[in-house]
């Protein structure tokens, strides 16, 4: 097991940072899904087990294709810090969240749309 020299450490953070980013970014839309639905128990909590699986698949590939498969202290903040990164930027989506429902809602009724979705 080699160790990763001090030069490729900044490259091993932006790559879990990255990693980082499109959990947030997944973790966002299973929130919409879930907001959409109603929140459903089950609707929840297979969400949730989606998310938390292919977010350790997506940390756990940037560790082993950027740093060797090596789990340090940084690389965990690193995914932290993309993570919440993005998830504070897109925080303000939750606010419009009601309005942008009413809207699918309106547009569902519309005769057009009925006739295509039947």
């Amino acid at each position: 097991m080699t160790l990763a020299g001090t030069n490729v450490q900044p490259l091993i953070f932006l790559a879990v940072v990255g990693a980082g980013l499109i959990s947030a970014l997944l973790y966002s839309g299973c929130f919409v899904i879930r907001y959409l639905t109603g929140f459903k128990r089950v609707v929840e909590m297979i969400t949730d087990i989606f998310f938390v699986v292919i977010s350790a698949g997506m940390y756990f590939m940037a560790l082993y294709y950027s740093g060797f498969g090596e789990m340090r202290v940084y690389t965990v903040l690193g995914f932290l810090l993309g993570f919440f990164t993005l998830y504070f930027l897109l925080r303000p989506l939750k606010k419009i969240m009601p309005k942008i429902k009413v809207k699918l809602e309106k547009m569902r009724k519309l005769p057009i749309l009925n006739k295509i979705f039947k």
